[in-house]
């Protein structure tokens, strides 16, 4: 009777919660503890629409490297939806969605700098200190996004700043190593639209390719 119970009271707590209600139909799922997959694993059948839908809004770049880094990542977020955890401190505007926001436009001024001031075309007679005009990107990038976003208090402000070019010093000493005499940046942004080719064992099915490269080397 408490199990009835617990999700009409649930359901009447939160009205129109549809993303409850479909969390409360998981559970029994769950509680079975048989040892079987099921259809929150993976195995959710050819009538599920989901291949579907991906034919219909394509894949993008994003997508493709969340499949090759962890499908089970791919299958929760592009099948399941299901959403990051907000990992937000209150009082603090900059989380994770703002500290990527910002990674991105000082990677992309840098690698856009470098590539202007001829850095990768001509090494040997390019005195530039890459690190250091890293930091200075990041100066610029700082300082425009202060000017249209809240950033909270001076002190956590500039923590956020510290912690953000102290991990981008890495990767930008990770990006120059894997960029040899071979390899430069070529395109920033760049819009694809095109299809990917997949064989299921049917046949080749193109799937559509649209989104943004960050950069094309």
């Amino acid at each position: 009777l408490l199990e009835r119970r617990i999700p009409a009271m649930l359901c009447a707590r939160y009205p129109g919660g549809s993303l409850l209600q479909r969390s409360l139909a998981v559970l029994p799922a769950h509680d079975r503890m048989e040892r079987r997959l099921g259809s929150y694993d993976g195995l959710i059948g050819v009538e599920s629409g989901a291949w579907e839908q991906l034919l219909a809004r394509g894949l993008s770049p994003s997508a493709l490297r969340r499949y090759a880094s962890c499908p089970f990542q791919f299958f929760a977020a592009s099948v399941l939806h299901v959403e990051t955890a907000d990992s937000t401190v209150p009082g603090d505007p900059i989380g994770p969605l703002e500290q990527g926001t910002l990674a991105h436009r000082i990677l992309r001024r840098w690698m856009e700098d470098l590539t202007g001031r001829g850095f990768f075309t001509e090494p040997g007679t390019c005195l530039i200190d890459p690190l250091a005009l890293l930091e200075d990107s990041a100066g610029q990038v700082f300082a425009d996004y202060e000017l249209t976003h809240p950033v909270g208090y001076a002190l956590t402000w500039e923590l956020r700043r510290h912690e953000l070019l102290t991990f981008l010093r890495e990767v930008g000493r990770q990006e120059l190593a894997e960029l040899s005499a071979e390899w430069r940046p070529l395109l920033f942004e760049y819009a694809v639209n095109g299809v990917l080719p997949i064989d299921l064992g049917k046949g080749p099915v193109a799937v559509p390719l649209k989104g943004r490269l960050d950069r094309v080397d």
